[in-house]
C-alpha cells in the first residue's frame, strides 16, 4: 500500500512473502490478505489463522496461548525467555529469507505487547535491515514503520481498505516533512516524537505524498 518512489533505476528482484499470526487480532474476518509464500501461527495465532482458513507452515511459541502442543511442524520455546512469541517469529522468518512481512493482529489488548510489537518494527527498520517491509494489521489498523525517503498512498486503494484516517507518528525525531495530497499539508516539517500532533490526517487527492530526511516515522491507516 506504502509505495517507496526510487528515482534512480533499481534492479527488480523477487521478495519472498511471510504473514504471522498471533494470538490477539480484534477483527480478523475484516482483514484482506493477499498472496503468501509462508505462514507461520505465534502460539494462540494458530486458532486464528485456522479460523481464516489460512494454511499454516509453522507454529512457534511457548504453547501457552494455545494450551497444547499443535498437531503440526513447530518450534517449542521456552517459557521463560527473552522475547515474545511474535518476535521469535518474525526472527525466523528474515533468517529464511523472508522481506515482506504481515503481522496479523499485535495490536490489541495488552498494551505492553503492541508496544513491543511496534519495537520489533523498529528493529527491522533500519540501514542493516533496510530492505524488510513488516506491517501489523488487524482489521481496523494497518501499521508500517519507514526509513527517510519518498513515499506515495494511492487513495484507491486506501479507500478500498476501508481506511479513513491517515496518522503519522515519529518514532525518532522526524525532520524534513512533507505532505500533499492529505488535508493537512505540511512542508519541511520537524515531527517531534513527544506530540500527538500528525493524527487524523485524510488523504484527499488522487495520491498522498510523504517525504522525510531523517529518522524513523510510523505509518498508521485506521478506520472510523
Amino acid at each position: 500500500m506504502i509505495r517507496r518512489i526510487v528515482k534512480e533505476e533499481t534492479i527488480k528482484n523477487e521478495r519472498k512473502k511471510a504473514i504471522i499470526c498471533t494470538a490477539v487480532c480484534e477483527n480478523p474476518e475484516d482483514v484482506k490478505l493477499g498472496d503468501y509464500d509462508f505462514c507461520v501461527a505465534a502460539d494462540g495465532g494458530l486458532e486464528i489463522a485456522k479460523s481464516l482458513g489460512l494454511k499454516v507452515d509453522l507454529c512457534i511459541g511457548d504453547m501457552d496461548s494455545l494450551g497444547h502442543m499443535p498437531d503440526m511442524e513447530y518450534v517449542k520455546l521456552p517459557c521463560e525467555k527473552d522475547m515474545t512469541d511474535t518476535e521469535s517469529a518474525v526472527d525466523y522468518c528474515v533468517d529464511k529469507g523472508y522481506r515482506d512481512i504481515t503481522i496479523l493482529g499485535g495490536l490489541g489488548k495488552r498494551f505492553d505487547h503492541t508496544m513491543a510489537n511496534l519495537a520489533v518494527l523498529g528493529k527491522y527498520c533500519n540501514m542493516y535491515y533496510g530492505n524488510v517491509s513488516i506491517r501489523l494489521i488487524d482489521g481496523l489498523n494497518y501499521v508500517e514503520m519507514k526509513m527517510p525517503g519518498e513515499y506515495e498512498i494511492d487513495r484507491s486503494e486506501f479507500d478500498l481498505a476501508g481506511y479513513h484516517y491517515l496518522g503519522l507518528v515519529s518514532y525518532d525525531l522526524v525532520s524534513g516533512l512533507s505532505l500533499d495530497g492529505t488535508k493537512y499539508i505540511v512542508k519541511n516539517y520537524s515531527l517531534d516524537k513527544e506530540t500527538s500532533q500528525g493524527i487524523s490526517n485524510e488523504i484527499v487527492g488522487d495520491c498522498a505524498k510523504i517525504t522525510f530526511e531523517e529518522g524513523r516515522l510510523l505509518f498508521i491507516f485506521s478506520k472510523k
